[in-house]
């Protein structure tokens, strides 16, 4: 390794700011309503620097900012910094982390400098979305080292990091009796203000997709399921958006949150590979976690056809990532569209088509999740001689082949998630309505199976519509990101 400089000269910043809601008497917030003198107050505190092996560093807290500075020498890659504080609520109303952004680190500094903002218990990235519970106080930790694998030192000689994290009380968005929740990339939740009936609307989010020679390769569409419960005063029900899936372009990508598929590459140099990941379930439950974190919650079976779980209260599926495949040696073309998030069945991918190769021409075709099952991968005849997908697993969809390390789409999230497919698109997950508190139920999905002719439809109620919506909007599919709507409707 050779360094132009003996030692470099660096500063850093530090700047964390708070971002207040206004709030008065009695005002209904994002499921958390009619607060007699409520009050936020979110702070930091007790911050310092925790170790170091550069000169010098210091710590300062000043209005409610955490000022970090350091004039000290970074002398060798490996040279590291330390610090820690507390994010405290000491407020009567819970608060979201609404905002994370960070500035200051060029593209060329990345090429030398690295950071990283966890929480001190659990190891876990602090994210746009984060929940602090009202008395509740959380210490993050900030790592900030001049990178090992550098061939030479930077070429500037101060570096300004800002941190800002924004934090708010959840924002109630339409009236007191009706609750809206976006896509955060992280859990939320609903205390109940007054018993009685209550609708319960979830979108999941749609699968990733592309253009590509002029030809849309649109990511399944995220489903609609609907359901009424009676809650009571106090009562709490956490709630998980989906969100959408995205393209594999030059690197492997995560599917969208909670439980989409991801999606991976593999750089041939004779072939063009396009892949998207899966998108997320939206779900609502009374217990917290994501949705594949519930599945000693999912309930008994029921004469073999669905679970009935007292927890889970309600699932939108997520629909599947779309892929392609073009080989210029052969001129082999294999491609599909994501399978849309189903109802009580995924659907499979669209427009599956396959050119060239017999082999998979005569493949056994993918298949979406089902209300006890994942979504079942693409594999070639016969069925033992390759298997190129992941088949999907409860509250999660299929996505990279660790085995076979080939590239795959992401299958949708869902009660059962979708299957994560190589060279075609990934398949639907599977919605649920089948907790036995709800009634008035039913789901929604995009040209898919109905359940219309099954003997008995009450748990796994299911309607094919061509109708789709960026905009949440009732008995539609799902474009983008998930949503979830809870309207009381009285006693």
């Amino acid at each position: 390794m050779k360094l132009k400089k003996k030692y470099f000269i660096l500063v850093l910043l530090l700047f964390i700011s708070i971002g207040f809601a206004v709030l008065t008497s009695n005002l209904g917030i994002n499921g958390i309503a009619s607060f007699t003198d409520a009050s936020f107050d979110v702070h930091f505190e007790n911050a310092k620097v925790e170790d170091k092996n550069i000169d010098d560093g210091s710590i300062t807290i000043n209005s409610g900012d955490v000022s970090i500075t350091s004039t000290g020498t970074f002398e060798k890659p490996g040279d590291y910094i330390d610090t820690s504080f507390y994010v405290m609520n000491s407020g009567t109303m819970d608060a979201s982390l609404n905002a994370l952004s960070v500035s200051g680190l060029t593209t060329e500094l990345k090429n030398y400098f690295t950071y990283t903002l966890k929480y001190d218990i659990g190891g876990s990235d602090v994210v746009r979305g984060d929940f602090l519970r009202a008395g509740q106080g959380r210490k993050i930790n900030l790592h900030i080292e001049y990178k090992y694998d550098v061939e030479q030192l930077a070429t500037v000689s101060n570096l300004n990091l800002t941190i800002t994290m924004n934090y708010i009380n959840p924002k109630k968005t339409v009236s007191d009796t009706v609750w809206n929740y976006e896509y955060t990339g992280g859990e939320q939740y609903f205390i109940v203000n007054k018993s009685g009936n209550y609708k319960l609307e979830t979108w999941g989010a749609q699968g990733g997709g592309f253009i590509y020679e002029e030809d849309d390769y649109i990511g399944g569409y995220g489903g609609y399921s609907k359901g009424e419960i009676n809650l009571t005063r106090n009562q709490v029900v956490y709630i998980n958006v989906g969100g959408s899936g995205t393209l594999c372009l030059i690197q492997n990508m995560s599917g969208g949150y909670n439980g989409g598929g991801d999606c991976s590459i593999y750089p041939y140099s004779i072939a063009t590979h396009l892949y998207a990941s899966g998108g997320g379930a939206t779900h609502i439950a009374k217990v917290s976690g994501l949705l594949s974190e519930l599945e000693s919650y999912k309930g008994t079976l029921s004469n073999d056809s669905f679970y009935s779980s007292n927890d889970i209260i309600i699932v939108s599926a997520g629909g599947g990532g779309s892929g392609y495949y073009g080989s210029i040696e052969t001129s082999e073309i294999r491609s599909g569209l994501g399978g849309a998030g189903g109802g009580y069945i995924g659907n499979d991918d669209y427009n599956f088509n396959i050119i060239g190769d017999p082999n998979w021409i005569n493949s056994v075709k993918p298949a979406g999740a089902t209300q006890t099952v994942g979504g079942r991968s693409l594999y070639k005849q016969p069925p033992s001689d390759y298997v190129v997908g992941v088949d999907g697993t409860f509250g999660q969809g299929g996505g990279i082949n660790s085995t076979r390390k080939t590239a795959a789409c992401g299958g949708g999230g869902g009660f059962f998630g979708g299957s994560g497919n190589r060279m075609i698109g990934g398949t639907g997950g599977s919605g649920y309505i089948a907790n036995p508190s709800l009634f008035n139920k039913i789901m929604y999905c995009y040209n898919c199976q109905s359940s219309e002719n099954e003997e008995d439809e009450t748990n796994i109620k299911t309607r094919s519509t061509t109708n789709v919506s960026e905009t949440p909007t009732s008995n539609y599919a799902k474009i983008g990101d998930g949503f979830v709507r809870i309207t009381y409707l009285g006693k």
